[in-house]
């Protein structure tokens, strides 16, 4: 693959601001030094234009080399500084003297040796214009090159994020048929015929929800409540009438969008809690709320206190954080605490975002 270089349009405007820059610096030098003589200006200005003529030929040739090491392009560059100041500088009295001389009264050509004893300090001279658009040409060069390594530096970090991402949603999947099934044996074994078909009837619809999203990152609030209705009746099968699981959507968050089961794993660690060690009612609530430009989705039980903090992250809500840092970065943020008495909540603050 070609390296990133410097383009026709920038390599232009470079050498107009070298040459320009020369052709007033040189004009105002004169107008200062002979104010009434204007009989050099269109000879420079012809030199100017040779020299950016030049400047056109040198980029040509450094783009041979564009794809060879830094290197033995500086010193490409540096040789061709060399070759065209010396050419330069040789051509330049002959040039205006051709095509002005019928106009312009021109002195006497200086005799030959005279020009060759002062062609060195000369092409002295006209070096540093090219040299220094030489070092105008690298430096636009490394200013290509460090845009197209971020350009690169993105795509592999969002490549990245997107296959941890990726990785991190099919961890949830196993570890929620793991719990279905294991309610689903235990329903059969128990001979509870009809809990168990309606938890393989949650369990399918489940799936196949699953399924349908694997290619969308993001998914409306209101599927998402949807899978999270499927996980409860998994779990009302195996619990009965003393499980309560309620779902709050407000009607204008339904097309919120979020990441693709991003909350199945606070459900499952508040059922999971909740059920182990709560003899009486259990009653577990998932609440979707706006707050400001922010979605609040909040999932509380009523399960049997820990302490004054909540059990260590489990690996479903270590891949919920992991999956919102990836998503949102520091814009998102997943918070448990104790609730006064009994209980926990689990809550994920996300950006409030709507479909296009």
């Amino acid at each position: 693959m070609d390296r990133p270089g410097v383009s026709p349009k920038e390599a232009l405007w470079l050498t107009l601001a070298i040459w320009v820059g020369a052709f007033l610096l040189s004009t105002l030098a004169n107008w200062i030094a002979y104010p009434n003589d204007w009989r050099f200006l269109f000879p420079r200005t012809i030199n100017s234009l040779l020299g950016a003529l030049v400047c056109g030929f040198m980029y040509l040739a450094l783009t041979t080399v564009r794809d060879r090491s830094m290197a033995l392009q500086i010193v490409v560059a540096t040789a061709l500084s060399m070759i065209v100041a010396v050419a330069y500088a040789w051509v330049v009295p002959i040039v205006p003297r051709l095509l002005w001389s019928r106009w312009v009264d021109f002195p006497a050509a200086a005799p030959l040796p005279y020009r060759l004893r002062n062609l060195p300090g000369n092409a002295h001279s006209f070096f540093w214009n090219y040299f220094a658009w030489c070092c105008g040409y690298f430096a636009l060069m490394y200013g290509s090159m460090a845009r197209a390594q971020a350009q690169r530096t993105l795509e592999v970090e969002a490549l990245r994020r997107e296959t941890e991402n990726q990785l991190l949603r099919s961890q949830i999947n196993p570890h929620f048929l793991f719990n279905a099934l294991n309610t689903i044996s235990s329903q059969v074994l128990n001979r509870k015929t009809r809990a168990a078909e309606t938890s393989i009837q949650a369990l399918s619809r489940h799936l196949r929800r699953s399924l349908d999203q694997t290619h969308h990152d993001f998914v409306t609030l209101a599927m998402e409540l949807e899978g999270l209705e499927d996980l409860a009746e998994i779990y009302r099968a195996r619990f009965g009438p003393r499980l309560i699981v309620e779902l709050r959507l407000p009607d204008d968050l339904k097309t919120v969008l979020v990441p693709a089961q991003i909350s199945q794993p606070l459900l499952e660690n508040a059922l999971k809690f909740a059920t182990a060690g709560t003899p009486g009612q259990i009653e577990v609530q998932v609440i979707a709320e706006a707050v400001g430009d922010r979605l609040r989705l909040t999932v509380r039980d009523n399960g049997e206190p820990f302490g004054t903090s909540p059990p260590g992250l489990g690996s479903g809500l270590r891949t919920v954080e992991r999956r919102l840092v990836i998503t949102y970065g520091s814009a998102a943020s997943l918070t448990r605490q104790a609730l006064p008495g009994r209980g926990f909540e689990a809550i994920i603050e996300i950006p409030l975002e709507r479909p296009a």
